[in-house]
């Protein structure tokens, strides 16, 4: 998980840089890196919370759920503002054509 997560960030990079190079954002691949990068580490906290719990490490666990908890809020409101501001982009984007 954590090599996707480098992966995705990699990738995240990259996409920056073209569109430095070319002049042209794409609000759309932004927000898509974005949301993959909150979902990988997400997900690598609720599989380090269930490998304490496998440890009998409760107390770790319990304050790592916690943590995990946060982050799938976060990645809740991230979607939703996104959706939001996705929308108003594609009508703008639509108006100006």
């Amino acid at each position: 998980m954590e090599k996707a997560l480098k992966a995705q960030r990699a990738l995240s990079a990259f996409d920056k840089e073209q569109e430095s190079a070319s002049g042209v954002v794409d609000a759309v691949k932004h927000t898509v890196n974005e949301f993959k990068e909150l979902a990988l580490d997400t997900q690598i906290a609720y599989y380090v919370t269930l490998h304490y719990i496998s440890q009998r490490k409760y107390l770790e666990a319990m304050h790592l759920s916690k943590h995990t908890l946060t982050q799938v809020e976060s990645c809740v409101d991230f979607v939703q503002r996104s959706c939001e501001n996705l929308r108003n982009y594609t009508a703008e984007v639509k108006e100006e054509a």
